[in-house]
Parts: C-alpha cells; structure tokens; sequence
C-alpha cells in the first residue's frame, strides 16, 4: 500500500472481545458449558480445575481466560466501566473474568483503540484515524477513559465515528464534545450517512469538522470500477470532500489479482486528483482556533445590515423614518 497504492491514512476501529477471541488470545465460555465438562470428566487443565474448586461456578456468566497480562488489564479496566463492579469478578491469579451480560453484547464492546495496532500502521510511515464506537451502556465514565488511551497515543488529529450513531449519543454528547475540545481533534463527517447525534457535533464544533465521503461496503459489491473513481472525485471537486474513506472490492471485476486490482483503482483515484492540482497528504495538523461569533457580536452585525439596506432603499424612496408625530 505504502509504495503503490498512495494510500495517506488507515482507519483503525476499536477492539471488540471478538477481536481477542479471533485472534486466539482469549478463551471464553459460558459457566454452564465448564460446570458440564467437568462433570464428564472432560476438564484436566490445571487452571479449570482450580477454578471450579476455587469458586461456584454461576451457569449464565460468562468466563474469559486471556494469556497475556497487558490484554487482561485491558479488557477488566473497560469491562469494569462498561457493566460495573457487580457484574464483573477478577481472578487475576489465573487472568480469569467472570462477567455477566448477553453474549452478543459482550463480544461486541468496544475496547478503546489497540496501541500495539497504531504504533505498527505509523512504523509503515501511514497517519491514523481512529473510529469510536458507540453502546447501549455507554457512561461518561467511559469515554473519558476511551480518551485519556487515545491521548496516549501520538500524532493522531482526526477521528471519525462508526456505526449508526455518534460516540456518546444520545446522552453523552457533551462529553464527547469537551473532549474532542480538550483534545484538539478533527471530526471526519461522512457524506449522506444519517449518523445520529453528528449534526450537535456539526452545530457545536464547526471548526472542528471535515468533511468525508465513503462508498460504504454494500454499494461497492455492485458499484463498477469507473464509477467509483468518478463519485470519489466529484466528492473531492464539487463538494470539497477532504477526506476519501475508501474501502476496497472484494471481487476483480476483470478476474484479476484481487490486490493487485486494488492498488490500481487507490492510484488511480491518486493520479485523477493530482492532474487536478490536489494538495494529497495524510492530516498532520490541528484545526485552527476559531470563535464562535457572541451575542452582542451578531447585534452589531445583524444592525449594521440593517442600517445598510436602509440606506440603499432610501437612495430610491424618501424614508422619513426618525419624524416624531
């Protein structure tokens, strides 16, 4: 990508306990699936054996068994936040959790963004943006906390949301906001994309947005080749995109190397904008300080129009506006 693809920026979404399990670095089961196999003999391990001496196990908690130390502090410090003290029990000695929560929901909660993944994507030489994601749950607690990783981070200037609805919507916004304020972060807005809680963002920091424009996945299974250059350009011409999310084909259209057929149509969007003179570059700068303009700001300004058109009428008709009857 670095040397074919003219590719600036990767977006980096937030780990999900899904991620881990993936990866094989967490093990998870349910309490009932533990308790049924060490009732049929099928439990040696020395840790599951322990654990099911050690403590009752409860049929509908969940039990995450994680190798490395980092990864399990990790998940317990967001997972503390997210269900609560009640509902999450550590076993540090054999980096166990114990939660209580519906499956689905758990796989899916939103870890903060891994350190490990923007230091590897910034050693290639691309800038990152991260992507936040919302929850049912989700506390000002919480994103304070998603924040304070992030400002750990270096050089990231912008973030765009992911999923139907704004980090922190609908009761959090002004948190996210005093953050995003605090933080001197860029939001990326995505064009057509009806993400609630985004236009609060848009009317209370509008110098701190960009405007994105995104194929989304489902559109570029059928969109052909030519017709995406053509909308990401148009983007960028006509509505002053800044920013192009492109995600790639997932099939060749010409039975090709599918990689190969990506890089090409990334250059090609590359090669288009430059023949129009586009500054192409990754975000390496902070938005500037504007003011928002105050009250007594926008009396003055709001008379002195008025006494302007005044002016202009009454080169034309007499207006006898200050006569006292």
């Amino acid at each position: 990508l670095k040397k074919d693809g003219k590719i600036t920026s990767i977006a980096v979404e937030e780990d999900t306990l899904d991620d881990y399990v993936n990866q094989g670095r967490v093990t998870i089961m349910k309490g009932s699936e533990i308790i049924n196999l060490y009732r049929v003999g099928h439990v040696n391990r020395y840790i599951l054996t322990n654990l099911y001496k050690k403590i009752k196990v409860k049929p509908n908690h969940f039990y995450l068994f994680v190798d490395v130390k980092e990864d399990f502090e990790r998940i317990w410090n967001y997972f503390i936040i997210e269900f609560g003290s009640r509902n999450v029990k550590e076993i540090r000695k054999w980096n166990i959790l114990e939660v209580l929560d519906e499956e689905e929901d758990l796989m899916q909660v939103g870890l903060g963004i891994s350190k490990r993944k923007v230091e590897q994507i910034q050693k290639r030489g691309f800038a990152v943006i991260p992507r936040f994601k919302n929850s049912n749950r989700l506390s000002a607690r919480l994103i304070r906390q998603k924040f304070r990783d992030l400002s750990k981070l270096k050089n990231i200037n912008t973030i765009i949301f992911e999923g139907d609805t704004v980090l922190g919507y609908p009761l959090n916004l002004v948190t996210v906001e005093e953050k995003l304020k605090a933080g001197d972060y860029n939001v990326g807005v995505i064009e057509f994309q009806k993400q609630r809680g985004i236009n609060n963002l848009i009317k209370d920091l509008p110098q701190h947005v960009l405007r994105v424009h995104s194929i989304s996945e489902p559109v570029m299974e059928s969109i052909s080749y030519n017709k995406a250059v053509l909308r990401y350009l148009r983007a960028a011409k006509e509505r002053g995109g800044k920013i192009l999310f492109l995600h790639p084909f997932f099939k060749s259209q010409n039975r090709g190397d599918i990689i190969e057929y990506n890089l090409k149509f990334f250059s090609l969007i590359y090669e288009k904008l430059n023949k129009h003179n586009y500054d192409i570059r990754s975000i390496d700068s902070l938005p500037l300080n504007f003011e928002k303009v105050k009250n007594w700001e926008l009396l003055v300004l709001s008379i002195s129009v008025v006494l302007i058109v005044l002016g202009l009428v009454n080169c034309f008709y007499a207006l006898n506006l200050f006569v006292c009857v």
